[in-house]
């Protein structure tokens, strides 16, 4: 699968893992200036390495929300949807799901990321 199918791929997964929809509460490659309360899947680069048995990547979920509540629940739906087993991708964490403040167009509101090791089984 191309890279550009894999991150496709992980969006639509990702969006049914977390309970968001498509291009309205998540997003592919960046989280929209104007958007809050959503998520973006974000492939950051190959990750292949020397090891020649499976596509590899690594991957950051990156949400912004209004709420430090929204943001806290998003960052609990990261740790317990995540390490994922399934749908031809084999998913871990590589670090602790984070909130932290954030500035967006002069606002205030509440970044949630992780960072994961993603690898296609198929």
């Amino acid at each position: 699968m191309s890279i550009v199918a894999t991150e496709r791929a992980l969006v639509d997964l990702c969006a049914s893992l977390l309970e968001l929809e498509k291009d309205e509460t998540i997003f592919r490659g960046k989280l929209p200036a104007s958007r809050m309360n959503a998520v973006a899947v974000i492939i950051d680069s190959p990750g292949q390495g020397n090891e020649p048995v499976m596509q590899r990547y690594a991957v950051q979920l990156l949400g912004r929300f209004e709420s430090r509540d929204d943001a806290l629940e998003m960052c609990d739906k990261f740790d317990l949807k995540f390490p994922h087993v399934g749908d031809g991708f084999y998913i871990l964490k590589t670090g602790r799901p984070t909130v932290y403040d954030t500035t967006v167009k002069g606002r205030e509101a509440f970044g949630v990321t992780v960072n994961l090791d993603v690898r296609l089984t198929q």
